[in-house]
C-alpha cells in the first residue's frame, strides 16, 4: 500500500490554494485520517500469518520469499533494509512504465502498443541479457571439453573405453540381476 502512497504522490498533480482552503478543524481531521490509513496500509504491507506449527509469524507483502519473521518489529526492520528498497523502487518503476504505457495508448490508439512494435520492458530485456550468458557459458564449457578430448593420447582414449566398457557391463549385471528377481 506504500507502494501505491508513493505512486500517488509522484503521480499526483498539484493542487490550487483555493481549492486547499479550510478551516485548520477540517485540515486536522483530514491530517488524523490520513494517519489512521497510513498505519492501515502498513499492516497491509506485512502480512500475517501461522506456520505449520501454529505459531505467527510476519511476511513482507513485497518480497514473500524473504522471511518470515517471528515479530512484527522484525518485518518492519527488514523493510527499512536495502533489499526491501530496491524491491519496492523496482515495483514502483514498474508501476510507473505501466501507468505511462497505459497513459500514450489511451492518448494514441494507433500507436506503437496498438501496432505491436512496442519496446520490450526492461525486464524482459535483461531476461534475454542472462539467457544469452548461459548459452555463452554453455558454449564454452563444450568447446573447453571438445579441447580435452582432442588433445588426447591413445593411451589415454584406450583407458578411456575400457572405463567406459566395464560401466557398461555393470549396468547390464544389474538389469540381469533385476530380471532373475522378478
Amino acid at each position: 500500500m506504500a507502494m501505491k502512497r508513493m505512486l500517488a504522490e509522484d503521480l499526483s498533480e498539484p493542487e490550487s490554494d483555493d481549492e486547499n482552503s479550510s478551516d485548520e478543524e477540517g485540515d486536522r481531521k483530514i491530517s488524523d485520517e490520513e494517519e489512521e490509513e497510513e498505519e492501515e496500509e502498513e499492516d497491509d504491507e506485512i502480512q500475517e500469518f501461522v506456520s505449520k506449527k501454529g505459531t505467527v509469524l510476519f511476511r513482507c507483502q513485497l518480497t514473500p520469499e524473504k522471511g518470515p519473521f517471528n515479530s512484527k518489529a522484525d518485518a518492519e526492520a527488514f523493510m527499512l533494509g536495502q533489499y526491501y528498497r530496491k524491491a519496492l523502487k523496482r515495483a514502483l518503476k514498474d508501476i510507473r512504465q505501466y501507468n505511462y504505457a497505459q497513459q500514450q495508448s489511451s492518448e494514441n490508439p494507433t500507436g506503437p502498443e496498438k501496432q505491436g512494435d512496442a519496446k520490450k520492458p526492461k525486464s524482459v530485456e535483461r531476461e534475454a541479457r542472462i539467457a544469452a550468458r548461459q548459452v555463452s557459458h554453455k558454449e564454452k564449457k563444450n568447446a573447453k571439453r571438445v579441447r580435452r578430448i582432442e588433445n588426447l593420447s591413445d593411451e589415454q582414449i584406450q583407458k578411456r573405453k575400457r572405463r567406459f566398457q566395464l560401466k557398461a557391463q555393470r549396468r547390464r549385471d544389474r538389469a540381469e540381476k533385476a530380471k532373475e528377481a522378478e
